[in-house]
């Protein structure tokens, strides 16, 4: 006997579990091959919980003159629980029931995001030069566990695992001091799922500086003080009073030779 899930096919010497998206459709698919007489096939979840004996199919063969007959029925399913069962039961004109068991272990892609300071950040995020953000990446509802990075740009952070309250979710955490420039910070999940292809994903947040943080402020030592402008007005009064003597030292010499002239 065989099973067929989806795209996949697991025959009886082949491995008994199979790694599927939870609640998602599947199409199970049993089949009886070459059987003399055709036999009933059914299908059983979780040892007896469900039992569906869909529209069974026949397909005649002749093998060495030999004819027999394959027999498969076909349902969707969706599992909706860690672990699955599913039984594939052939029953003959004899008493004896041929049967094929395959373990669904169902795995759930994290809700991957990330946090700064504690609040949830998308796509971009402003701040002020200098500032410490305490970078945290999320992944929540995994299962299997993910397994978590952070990056900035393309460098590997020493970051350090969180406790949470849910086995299901993942945090870890770096205190991170913003330097000048833009910076790019990307948090990656990977989860060990043996049939899955690309069972990695990731999230990347851009840093900007803040305009308060790139706006141009005038140095302290440019700015006159109060004791600068003393001195200037001082130099004002003495300029004041130099011009005032000048004019008087010039009627005073007008004067004087006026009487000599006399």
């Amino acid at each position: 006997m065989s099973i067929r899930i989806n795209e996949i096919e697991l025959i009886e010497l082949d491995q008994a579990y199979l790694w599927v998206p939870k609640d998602v459709s599947l199409n199970i698919t049993c089949l009886a091959s070459e059987s003399r007489p055709a036999v009933n096939v059914t299908v059983v979840i979780n040892n007896g919980e469900e039992t569906y004996e869909p529209p069974q199919r026949y397909v005649e063969h002749v093998t060495e003159n030999v004819p027999t007959i394959s027999t498969s029925v076909s349902l969707i399913y969706r599992p909706d629980r860690d672990v699955v069962t599913i039984s594939c039961n052939a029953y003959g004109v004899s008493s004896k029931v041929y049967h094929f068991n395959v373990s669904l272990y169902t795995y759930v892609f994290p809700d991957l995001y990330m946090t700064f300071n504690g609040e949830r950040v998308e796509k971009e995020h402003f701040v002020k030069a200098g500032t410490m953000l305490n970078v945290s990446c999320h992944a929540d509802g995994a299962k299997p566990e993910a397994v978590l990075s952070l990056y900035l740009f393309s460098q590997k952070l020493a970051a350090v695992k969180g406790s949470t309250f849910n086995e299901h979710s993942t945090i870890i955490t770096y205190p991170l001091v913003k330097r000048l420039e833009p910076e790019t910070i990307t948090c990656e999940s990977i989860q060990h799922i043996p049939n899955v292809t690309n069972p990695n994903n990731s999230v990347t947040i851009i840093l900007e500086l803040s305009e308060e943080s790139t706006r141009t402020t005038t140095p302290k030592n440019l700015v006159p003080s109060s004791s600068s402008g003393g001195v200037f007005s001082l130099l004002q009064w003495l300029s004041s009073t130099l011009a005032l003597l000048c004019i008087l030292s010039f009627f005073v010499c007008g004067y004087k030779i006026i009487i000599k002239l006399r």
